[in-house]
Order: structure tokens, then C-alpha cells, then sequence
């Protein structure tokens, strides 16, 4: 997890300093989702990183990379223990992927709802 924060990091880095936004978003989700996973996470830092993302993601008006930020919000939530939170996230992700016919990701968000309602 240390390689793939120092990653996600440098893609990061990369995409503000080429002024690619889109890539600039998804670093920000990826490195939030890392940091979310990493012993002693923080989970406030983990949350405001996807969030900038998601952030970034709505400004472009890329429906299908921000459904993603939900998703990954309602993971991060989920292993913290915080199941509301996570639901709400993960129900919104499930809306958005249903209604763009994404049946990957809306399998993928629909398998993790079962896991936290548990």
C-alpha cells in the first residue's frame, strides 16, 4: 500500500502539472482509496481526497468516472465501520450506474450494498 500511495502520488503530480483534470480526479480518487486501506488510515484525509475527485469529476460533467467516487466513498465508509454513510453512498452509485446501463459496476456496487447491510 506505502508503492501504491507514492503511485498514485506521483500520477497525481503528474496530471495537475500537464493540466489533465480528468486524470487529476481519478489520482485523487485512487490516492484516497489508498490511503483509506493503509494501517492507522486517516479516514478524513482518505474522504476529503475522493471527494476532491468526485469534485473535479462533476465539473466535467463525467457521469460514469463520479458514479466511481460514490462507490469508492461508500468502500471507505464501509471499512471504517460506518455503515449509514456507506449505504447512502453506495445507493447512489447504484441509481447512477442502473441508470446509465452499467451493468459491471452496477454488479460490482450491488455485491458490496449486501456486504454492508449485513
Amino acid at each position: 500500500l506505502n508503492e501504491a500511495k507514492v503511485h498514485a502520488e506521483q500520477a497525481l503530480n503528474l496530471a495537475q502539472t500537464s493540466h489533465q483534470k480528468y486524470w487529476e480526479a481519478m489520482s485523487q480518487i485512487q490516492l484516497g482509496r489508498t490511503v483509506g486501506k493503509m494501517e492507522g488510515s486517516q479516514l478524513h484525509k482518505a474522504e476529503e481526497h475522493i471527494l476532491q475527485g468526485m469534485k473535479i469529476l462533476d465539473e466535467l460533467g463525467t457521469k460514469p468516472a463520479y458514479a466511481r467516487g460514490y462507490l469508492s466513498l461508500g468502500e471507505l465508509y464501509a471499512n471504517a465501520g460506518q455503515k449509514d454513510k456507506s449505504l447512502g453512498n453506495l445507493k447512489k452509485a447504484e441509481a447512477m450506474y442502473q441508470g446509465m446501463g452499467m451493468e459491471y459496476w452496477l454488479t460490482r456496487t450491488k455485491k458490496l450494498l449486501e456486504m454492508v447491510r449485513i
